[in-house]
């Protein structure tokens, strides 16, 4: 079976996306714990930053998700999207320290086998 090059190119959009929604929530995150508490939770030029950043990666994220719909069906992007999910469980991990329990590495590995079906449909 032949998989054509759009449909390729389409997954690569996918994966483009998660990668880049990832990196927002990260920024957010981070802009978040460096921001301060309260009313005034980006008071600090670097929690403002790191908001800006990530509501930029949030943009071209819509930009690249957009493209990646030109080239796949809904019913394959959506669920192939769920990568996101997987990224950011991983990137929580290496770059905010946050722990994950095995019953989250579990469902980690669910979505990815999930995923892989989808792709290979």
């Amino acid at each position: 079976m032949m998989i054509e090059p759009t449909h390729l190119l389409g997954l690569a959009m996918v994966v483009a996306a998660a990668v880049l929604e990832t990196a927002a929530q990260v920024a957010l995150k981070i802009g978040a714990r460096l921001g301060g508490e309260g009313p005034n939770l980006l008071r600090t030029p670097t929690g403002r930053w790191c908001a800006v950043i990530g509501v930029f990666f949030f943009v071209v994220e819509g930009v690249v998700w957009t493209i990646a719909l030109r080239w796949l069906d809904l019913s394959i992007a959506q669920p192939a999207g769920s990568l996101t999910f997987v990224c950011v469980a991983l990137a929580s991990r290496v770059f905010l320290k946050e722990r994950i329990s095995a019953r989250r590495w579990a469902g980690i590995a669910l979505i990815l086998v999930g995923v892989a079906a989808i792709g290979a449909s």
